[in-house]
């Protein structure tokens, strides 16, 4: 099963543009083993507003799957210092 974990940021801070990579950069290293179903990380900036980001996070495989995972938690949980947040799962649905 593959699945994705998307956070959504809407922010009013226009040095969020810099500060969001670096800390998805962070977390991935904090992470540890805790992400070795890890698949890819995408960041996206919706387009004329530089302020809105969409972080996806792609998982592989359902062993032990429970929903957000630690590291979409950290990552969520620092972003809120920053602006709105949405963090929701997104299973592949076959085919």
């Amino acid at each position: 099963m593959r699945w994705m974990e998307t956070i959504t940021l809407r922010s009013i801070e226009t040095s969020a543009n810099l500060g969001v990579a670096e800390l998805v950069k962070q977390m991935l290293i904090l992470s540890g083993p805790s992400a070795q179903r890890l698949v890819d990380i995408k960041i996206y900036r919706l387009a004329g507003i530089e302020t809105d980001f969409s972080i996806h996070i792609h998982w592989d495989g359902n062993a032990g799957f429970q929903g957000k995972s630690s590291l979409g938690l950290r990552l969520a949980n620092n972003l809120k210092y920053i602006g709105l947040i949405d963090h929701s799962i997104w299973i592949e649905n076959g085919g």
